[in-house]
């Protein structure tokens, strides 16, 4: 990636936030709510099932959150967003973070206020003139719309004020446009900036620094990481196998000539 222009983040902030005023960092004790209570949260057996959230930084399983559907009072159940309670009746998907320790435990409210009236298609503008597949302001907004109605309580972009959602828009901005070199890459450029398409699909050719030539954004011919029957599995885990994480399988470049040598396809990188 080429180095972060400050700008970036200034112009950010400048286009989507104005001040807020500073929370205090007193600590204080917020009571648990206990997930899955029938009692406190209304889940009932008949239209709800209690089930272990994959996305909680702590790990349990549906087994044993289905004793939070009995009132219990002790882990898993006292963990904020460790368990959910998912309602039958909606496609099965965690839920959002919560805001709920926010001012007190009293949490944010879900605002009116579309994140894309705040964002505007001239702000997305402003902020990536020269953006590339796979992003556009189009894209953004539908995501982000499509995750909230499936995140009815506590969404993206759209909780508390204008003001606070203009600051979550801004933080989400200025890191998403710096990781990315402003929306024009869609993968990391040494792995894949070159590429062709082929038959509907994507090929990449990966590259190391040293050989990659950063003025044309290309892989010179015969310096791929799979050319010349070389293996290639640099972006694989080992220790994570499936269901965790993907098979990790040598890559091999599609052709040893012409147009595909040294391409591999861009799924596999």
């Amino acid at each position: 990636m080429k180095p972060f222009i400050a700008t970036n983040l200034t112009t950010t902030v400048l286009l989507l936030t104005t001040i807020i005023q500073p929370v205090s960092s007193k600590w204080e004790y917020i009571p648990p709510l206990y997930a899955c209570s029938p009692k406190i949260n209304g889940c009932s057996a008949e239209n709800h099932e209690c089930l272990a959230n994959p996305n909680h930084p702590q790990s349990t399983t549906d087994e044993t959150c289905l004793a939070c559907g009995k009132d219990q009072k002790y882990w898993p159940c006292d963990v904020d967003g460790l368990c959910y309670c998912w309602d039958k009746s909606r496609p099965k998907i965690p839920p959002a973070p919560s805001t709920r320790t926010f001012q007190g435990g009293q949490g944010l409210n879900v605002s009116d206020v579309d994140p894309c009236a705040l964002l505007t298609p001239d702000v997305f503008e402003e902020l990536a003139p020269a953006a590339q597949a796979p992003y556009s302001y189009a894209g953004f907004c539908t995501a982000v719309r499509k995750y909230n109605e499936n995140h009815i309580g506590e969404g993206v972009f759209n909780m508390g004020t204008p003001e606070q959602q203009r600051a979550e828009l801004a933080a989400f901005f200025g890191n998403a446009l710096h990781e990315s070199d402003e929306f024009r890459a869609g993968r990391e450029y040494l792995m894949c900036a070159d590429r062709i398409e082929m038959g509907g699909e994507v090929y990449c050719r990966p590259c190391d620094a040293g050989s990659f030539d950063w003025d044309l954004m290309e892989c010179p011919s015969g310096a791929s990481l799979a050319s010349e029957g070389r293996a290639f599995n640099s972006y694989c885990q080992s220790n994570l196998l499936p269901p965790e994480g993907c098979q990790c399988d040598d890559v091999y470049e599609r052709s040893e000539h012409g147009p595909m040598a040294g391409h591999v396809k861009a799924n596999q990188v």
